[in-house]
C-alpha cells in the first residue's frame, strides 16, 4: 500500500513538473547588457594590430612630406682631411734650373702632412621639377588615408559578420535547450503513460533518441558558438583566453529594412583609382616641368695647412684660407626622348585607371543589384518563417494536446516538432543571409562607417 502512495506521489511531482515547464516555456528573446555591434567596432579599431599599422602609414606619410621639402632648402656640409704623405712623390725637372745642364734632376715637393678644412653650402634658386614635386605631397596624404579608411571599412565588415554569425548561432542554442525542455517534458509524460499501459515502450525510446540527438546538436553548436567568438577576438585584438559577452537580438521581432544604393563615390577602391590619376597628372606636370633650366647657388670655405709635424697650432704654423662663390645653371637639351616616353606612359595610366574605374562601378552595380535581389528574397523567405514558426508551434502544441489526451500518435507529435525546429533554423538562414546581404550593399557604397555610429 505504501508503495502505491510513493507511486502516485512520484506521478503526481512528474505530472506539476510537466505543467510548470509547458506554462513557462523558456523564452530565448530575452535581451542583455552584452556587448552590442557598435561596441565591438569601437573595440577593434582601437585594438587591432592592422589598423595600427595603418596608422603608422600616416605618420610615414608625414615623414616623406619632410623629406620631399629638403629638398629646396639650404645643403650645408663640412669637411676635413689629415694625409700622412709617407713618401713624396719624385718629379723630373731639367738641370738647367739647378744649373746642372744637360742633365736631368730627380726632385721631391710637398710636405709629410697635408690638413684641410671647410664647408660648403648649396641652394637650389629654381626647380620646377621639384616645385611639382611638393604639390603632390598633399595628393599622398589623401591617398594614405584612403588605404586606412579601406582598411577600417574590412575590418568592420569582418567584426560584423563574425558578430552576427555568433548572434545567429546564438539564438540557435536557445532554440536547441527549448526543444530540449519540450523532449524532456514529452519524456516524463510518455514515462508515466508506458507505466500506465497507455504508451508504448517504441514511443518512449523515439523520444529518448531524439534528446540524444539534440544533445548532440546542442553540443556541436556550442563549439561553432565558441570558434566563432575567437574568430571575433581576432579581429577586436582581443587574447583568445579574454572573456567576451554578445548583447543578443530580439529576433522575433528583427524587421530588416531595404537599403537605398545612392551611388558608389565613396568605395574605397574608386576613390583610390581617382587619386592614382591626379598623381599621374602630377607627375606628367613633373616631367614636363624638367624641360625647364635649373638654377642654385653654392659657396666654399676652406684653410689648410702643409708640414712636416703634426703641431697644427704651434707659434710658427700658417694655415692658408680658400673660398669660393658660384652659381649654377644646368640647361636640359636632349635626353635621348627620356622624359617624352615616361609621359606617354604616364597618359596611358591615367586611360587605363579610368576604364577600370568604370567598370569597377559597373561591377559594383552588378554585385548591388544581385545583393539587394538576395536581400528582398531573403526578406519573403523571413516574413513567411515567422508564419511557419507561429503555425508550426500551433500545430505542435495541439498535437501535444492531442497526445495526452490518447488521441495523436507518437509520430504525429515527432513530425510537429521536427517542422517547428527547421521552421526556426529557415528562419535563423534567412536572417543571417539578411545580415550579409546588407553588409554587402554597405561595403558596396562605402557606408560601413554607418555601423560605427
Amino acid at each position: 500500500m505504501l508503495k502505491q502512495k510513493r507511486k502516485m506521489y512520484s506521478r503526481i511531482s512528474a505530472l506539476l513538473l510537466l505543467i510548470i515547464c509547458l506554462a513557462y516555456p523558456s523564452n530565448g528573446q530575452k535581451l542583455d547588457s552584452g556587448m552590442t555591434l557598435t561596441d565591438a567596432i569601437q573595440y577593434g579599431l582601437e585594438h587591432n594590430t592592422e589598423i595600427e599599422k595603418s596608422k603608422l602609414e600616416l605618420e610615414k606619410d608625414k615623414l616623406k612630406s619632410i623629406e620631399a621639402r629638403s629638398s629646396y632648402l639650404p645643403q650645408i656640409n663640412g669637411s676635413g682631411s689629415l694625409t700622412d704623405n709617407l713618401k713624396l712623390q719624385t718629379s723630373i725637372l731639367p738641370g738647367e734650373i739647378f744649373g746642372q745642364p744637360g742633365e736631368s734632376v730627380a726632385v721631391q715637393f710637398g710636405t709629410q702632412y697635408n690638413t684641410s678644412l671647410g664647408f660648403s653650402a648649396s641652394q637650389t634658386l629654381f626647380d620646377a621639377s621639384q616645385l611639382t614635386a611638393l604639390k603632390a605631397l598633399k595628393v599622398n596624404g589623401e591617398l594614405t588615408q584612403i588605404n586606412l579608411t579601406k582598411t577600417k571599412d574590412q575590418l568592420i565588415y569582418n567584426i560584423a559578420t563574425a558578430y552576427y554569425s555568433a548572434q545567429i548561432t546564438a539564438v540557435q542554442k536557445e532554440i536547441y535547450q527549448n526543444n530540449l525542455q519540450k523532449l524532456d517534458s514529452l519524456i516524463i509524460l510518455t514515462g508515466i503513460q508506458f507505466e500506465n499501459g497507455i504508451a508504448k515502450k517504441i514511443d518512449l525510446d523515439r523520444l529518448i533518441i531524439n534528446k540524444a540527438n539534440t544533445l548532440t546538436d546542442i553540443e556541436n553548436v556550442n563549439m561553432n558558438y565558441d570558434n566563432q567568438l575567437l574568430y571575433l577576438k581576432y579581429f577586436l585584438g582581443m587574447k583568445s583566453s579574454d572573456s567576451i559577452v554578445l548583447s543578443k537580438i530580439d529576433y522575433a521581432n528583427e524587421i530588416p529594412t531595404l537599403l537605398t544604393i545612392n551611388g558608389y563615390e565613396n568605395n574605397s577602391d574608386v576613390k583610390l583609382l581617382v587619386v592614382q590619376n591626379k598623381l599621374n597628372e602630377i607627375a606628367i606636370t613633373q616631367l614636363k616641368s624638367s624641360y625647364l633650366p635649373t638654377l642654385s647657388l653654392s659657396y666654399r670655405y676652406g684653410t689648410q695647412i702643409q708640414q712636416n709635424n703634426l703641431n697644427f697650432f704651434g707659434p710658427d704654423t700658417r694655415w692658408f684660407p680658400n673660398s669660393s662663390l658660384g652659381l649654377n645653371l644646368s640647361v636640359p637639351i636632349f635626353d635621348g626622348l627620356n622624359k617624352h616616353s615616361k609621359i606617354q606612359q604616364k597618359k596611358i595610366e591615367i586611360e587605363q585607371n579610368e576604364l577600370a574605374r568604370k567598370n569597377l562601378i559597373q561591377n559594383l552595380q552588378y554585385q548591388s543589384d544581385k545583393t539587394n535581389g538576395k536581400l528582398i528574397q531573403n526578406q519573403n523567405a523571413l516574413i513567411a518563417q515567422q508564419k511557419n514558426i507561429t503555425l508550426a508551434e500551433e500545430v505542435f502544441e495541439q498535437s501535444k494536446y492531442l497526445y495526452k489526451g490518447g488521441i495523436g500518435t507518437m509520430s504525429d507529435l515527432l513530425n510537429a516538432e521536427s517542422s517547428l525546429k527547421e521552421a526556426q533554423i529557415n528562419y535563423l538562414n534567412a536572417l543571417i543571409q539578411i545580415k550579409v546581404a546588407e553588409l554587402e550593399i554597405l561595403k558596396t557604397t562605402g557606408k560601413l562607417s554607418q555601423l560605427n555610429k
